[in-house]
C-alpha cells in the first residue's frame, strides 16, 4: 500500500481529521486536481469574518457545481439516493429504496468521486431478509462493503434470517473496516445476537446500536461472551431489548467492555440484582454515561449505582 493509499484509508476511518485532509489536499493539488483547492478553501473558513466566509463558500459552491458532473463521470444517482459530499468526494450515500443499491455502488466504485466512500445508510429502506440476501449475499458492489466504516441498517425487519446473511458476509470478509453499525428495530432475537457476535461482525465496531430488538438476557449474554476481550466498543445501545438482571450481570462480568464510554439500557426490565452487579463491577470505571431510565430498579440498586457512579464520575440516568 502506497502512502497515499494509506492516507485514503485513514481519511475513510476518520473523515474529520483536518490535518490529514490538508496533506491529502496538497497531494491533490500536485496532481492538478481542483479538489485540493476545495480542501484549502474549507480550511480558510475558520477565523474569518462573515463576509469573507460568504465569499469563500460561494467559491466552494461554484467549484462543486462546475466539477460535480466530471467527478461523477457522467453517472447520475437515482432519485432515491442522497449523496453526502466532502471536498469533492462522496463520503456517504443514503438510500430509501434498497433495490437501487447495487447500481449505486457500481456507479460510485467506477468514478473519481467514490474512492473515499465510507458510509452507507439503508435506514427504513424495506430491505428485509430477501433484500439482505440480494444485497449482501453475493458480496456485490466490487468489494465496497470491505471498506465501509459506518453502516445503518435500522428499521428494516431483517429478523434472524437477515442476521445469518450478515454473519455469512462478515465471515467472507465484508465489513472488516466497520466502526459504527446500527441494527435498531430489526425484529432480531437472541439467536441473531449470538450469530452476529460469533461471526465477529462486531469485532472492530466502536459504536453499536441494537435497540428495539428482542434480544433478551440470552442474546445479551451471548453478545458479552462472544466479543473479544480487546473489543474497541465505546458506545452500546440496548434500549428496549427486553434485557433483565441476568443479561446485565453477564455484561458486568464481561472483560470486553473495558473501552465502553456510553451504555444505554433504557426501557428494559433491569432490577436491583442487575443494578448491584453494575455498581460492583469495573464497567463504571470507564463509563461516562450509564442510562438505566425506565427500569424497575429499586432503592438498594439505585443507591449503590449512585455511589459508584459518583466515585467514577459517571453520569447516571435512572
Amino acid at each position: 500500500m502506497s502512502p497515499v493509499e494509506a492516507l485514503e484509508v485513514h481519511l475513510r476511518m476518520d473523515p474529520h481529521d483536518d490535518e490529514g485532509w490538508l496533506v491529502y489536499g496538497d497531494w491533490l493539488t500536485e496532481q492538478g486536481d481542483v479538489r485540493g483547492q476545495l480542501v484549502a478553501l474549507h480550511r480558510r473558513l475558520s477565523g474569518v469574518s462573515a463576509a469573507e466566509a460568504g465569499a469563500i463558500e460561494a467559491q466552494i459552491n461554484s467549484i462543486q457545481a462546475d466539477h460535480e458532473g466530471m467527478w461523477l463521470g457522467g453517472w447520475r444517482p437515482p432519485p432515491s439516493a442522497r449523496l453526502e459530499w466532502r471536498y469533492g468526494f462522496v463520503w456517504g450515500v443514503r438510500l430509501r429504496q434498497h433495490t437501487d443499491l447495487s447500481g449505486v455502488l457500481r456507479g460510485l466504485c467506477s468514478v473519481p468521486a467514490g474512492r473515499l466512500l465510507s458510509r452507507l445508510s439503508l435506514d427504513g429502506s424495506g430491505l428485509g431478509a430477501d433484500g439482505a440476501e440480494a444485497v449482501f449475499g453475493g458480496r456485490g458492489g466490487a468489494g465496497v462493503f470491505d471498506t465501509l466504516v459506518e453502516v445503518d441498517l435500522g428499521s428494516n425487519w431483517l429478523g434472524d434470517r437477515g442476521a445469518e446473511i450478515l454473519a455469512r458476509a462478515a465471515r467472507a470478509g465484508a465489513f472488516r473496516s466497520l466502526a459504527a453499525l446500527s441494527l435498531y428495530c430489526n425484529a432480531m432475537g437472541p439467536d441473531a445476537a449470538r450469530v452476529l457476535a460469533e461471526a465477529e461482525l462486531f469485532a472492530s465496531v466502536s459504536t453499536l446500536d441494537l435497540s428495539y430488538n428482542a434480544l433478551g438476557d440470552q442474546g445479551v449474554s451471548a453478545l458479552a461472551d462472544a466479543l473479544p476481550d480487546d473489543a474497541p466498543l465505546s458506545a452500546l445501545n440496548l434500549w428496549g431489548c427486553a434485557v433483565g438482571d441476568a443479561g446485565v450481570v453477564a455484561l458486568a462480568r464481561s472483560r470486553c467492555l473495558g473501552s465502553l464510554r456510553l451504555l444505554t439500557l433504557r426501557d428494559n426490565v433491569v432490577g436491583d440484582v442487575g443494578a448491584l452487579a453494575l455498581a460492583r463491577s469495573g464497567v463504571l470505571r470507564g463509563l461516562q454515561v450509564l442510562d438505566l431510565s425506565d427500569n424497575p430498579v429499586g432503592v438498594a440498586g439505585a443507591r449503590a449505582l449512585a455511589v459508584s457512579a459518583a466515585e467514577q464520575r459517571c453520569e447516571l440516568r435512572l
